[in-house]
């Protein structure tokens, strides 16, 4: 039973997150530059999600060991809240921009 835990848990992270903040990157990348500069910057916003997802990947079971399950995903809840904080804060508004 908890084998079918951990495979529905995972499938829900993966359809809560495709809802959420995974295309949150490549969105904003096709809103703020201009037609030209789409592509090199489509280009780097993957390899960023590639490398922190690498990094998210290689510190967890390292966190989680250390510190415990609760603390890292804190952790990891705190460093998105930052996120947000700074879009909040510096991504500008493109509605009725075009």
């Amino acid at each position: 039973h908890r084998s079918l835990a951990a495979v529905a848990a995972l499938g829900l992270y993966g359809v809560f997150f495709v809802l959420s903040l995974g295309p949150m990157p490549n969105m904003v990348t096709g809103e703020l530059l201009p037609t030209g500069a789409r592509g090199a910057g489509m280009s780097v916003s993957v390899g960023v999600q590639w490398v922190t997802s690498s990094v998210v990947s290689a510190t967890f079971p390292l966190l989680r060991t250390s510190i415990g399950t609760g603390p890292t995903l804190l952790c990891y809840a705190a460093s998105l809240a930052c996120g947000w904080f700074f879009v909040l804060g510096f991504l500008p508004e493109t509605a009725g921009a075009s």
